[in-house]
C-alpha cells in the first residue's frame, strides 16, 4: 500500500551539465553566464533519464554583471540572475537557501577588513529580487534580503588560517508574495501547495 510515508522505491537515473563563462570587462566588471541541463526547476540542475527520448532542455542558471571598482575589495554591485549573494555555511546543509536557487534582480555585499594582520573582517549583504512579474497587475512580488556578518581567522598567516570562525544573521521580507498562486512554481520542496 501507499501513503505520504510508504512510498515505493523508485530507481532514477539522472544527470547534470554546467558550462559556464566569466570574462572581465576592464578592471571593474564581471560577466558571468551559466547554462544548466535542468527542466527549469529553481532548486535542481538534474535531469531524470526518461520520457520516451524526448530532447532534454538546457536552461540559463546565471546572466549577471558584477560591479567592483578595481582600488578596493569593499563594494560589489550585482545585476542579473545570479548565484546566492548571502553568506552560507559551506556544508551541505544550507540554512536558508538551497546552493542551486539563482535568484534574478539586483544584490550589494560590503565588506571591511580590519587587524594588524587584517585577520578580521565586517561584512553586509543585501538582494533585491523579483520573484514574480505579473503582466496584468502592477502587484508584482518582490523579495528582499539583509546580512550582516563577522568573519575571523587564526593562525600565524590570514590567508592560510588554521581556522576560520563567521556568524552571521540575516532579516528578510517580502511583498506581495499572497498574489502568486499554486503552480506559480515548478519547486516541489517548497510549493505553494493549497495557497
Amino acid at each position: 500500500f501507499e501513503d505520504g510515508l510508504n512510498k515505493p522505491d523508485r530507481l532514477r537515473w539522472r544527470y547534470r551539465l554546467r558550462f559556464g563563462v566569466e570574462a572581465k570587462y576592464f578592471d571593474w566588471a564581471t560577466v558571468n553566464l551559466r547554462l544548466v541541463s535542468s527542466d527549469g526547476d529553481p532548486v535542481s540542475g538534474n535531469t531524470t533519464l526518461t520520457d520516451t527520448f524526448r530532447k532534454k532542455p538546457i536552461t540559463i542558471d546565471v546572466a549577471s554583471v558584477t560591479i567592483a571598482p578595481p582600488w578596493t575589495d569593499a563594494i560589489k554591485v550585482i545585476g542579473g540572475k545570479f548565484d546566492i549573494p548571502i553568506w552560507q555555511p559551506l556544508v551541505s546543509s544550507p540554512m536558508v537557501y538551497d546552493y542551486d536557487l539563482t535568484p534574478e534582480g539586483v544584490a550589494e555585499q560590503l565588506q571591511w577588513r580590519f587587524g594588524d594582520k587584517q585577520q578580521y573582517r565586517v561584512f553586509a549583504n543585501a538582494g533585491q529580487y523579483s520573484v514574480k512579474e505579473f503582466s496584468n497587475d502592477s502587484n508584482d512580488a518582490y523579495m528582499f534580503d539583509q546580512q550582516i556578518g563577522l568573519e575571523t581567522k587564526f593562525g600565524p598567516d590570514p590567508k592560510t588560517p588554521r581556522l576560520k570562525v563567521t556568524a552571521a544573521g540575516g532579516y528578510y521580507l517580502t511583498s506581495n508574495l499572497r498574489n502568486l498562486k499554486a503552480g506559480d512554481s515548478p519547486n516541489l520542496g517548497n510549493a505553494l501547495i493549497g495557497v
